[in-house]
């Protein structure tokens, strides 16, 4: 595995793997859960 900063070619598998892991909730879009974290920035602290 390689672990590396997120990359918006990186959008479809993550959702995907999100999905796998059952980290997908039925009210949560994963695209808009990435868009909001993209808008506050890299940080995992927020």
């Amino acid at each position: 595995m390689n672990i590396r900063p997120y990359e918006e070619k990186d959008r479809k598998v993550v959702i995907a793997l999100w999905n796998q892991c059952g980290l997908v909730a039925p009210q949560n879009d994963p695209n808009k859960d990435i868009d909001r974290k993209l808008k506050v920035g890299f940080s995992l602290e927020s």
